[in-house]
């Protein structure tokens, strides 16, 4: 388990990544049902309030970065490609509205 440190680190991160970015969804898509009228057509607007989400793109970027090391230092292949294939996941959930699947 110690030799695998890194590998773990990084999936901890891209998990932690994973939930901070489904909760700020979900809290848009709560907004988006209180939403009436005119509000829910200019939206858009609203939802540049959520832009702190963006910030947390830095914690995944983190976490590819250690599986990396981690597979460069070659670690378990197979916990190393889970948690480069999680942090890949991590990155690109940060740019893709799924709060909209949550309405």
């Amino acid at each position: 388990m110690k030799k695998y440190i890194i590998s773990i680190a990084s999936l901890v991160a891209s998990i932690l990544c994973l939930v901070i970015i489904s909760c700020i969804n979900h809290e848009i898509s709560i907004a988006y049902k209180l939403a009436v009228g005119k509000t829910k057509a200019l939206f858009g607007l609203t939802e540049l309030t959520y832009t702190y989400k963006y910030y947390f793109l830095a914690i995944g970027i983190i976490s590819l970065t250690l599986a990396l090391i981690a597979k460069k230092r070659k670690e378990n292949k197979t916990l190393t490609r889970v948690t480069i294939y999680m942090s890949l996941i991590a990155i690109v959930i940060v740019f893709i509205p799924i709060w909209r699947l949550m309405i």
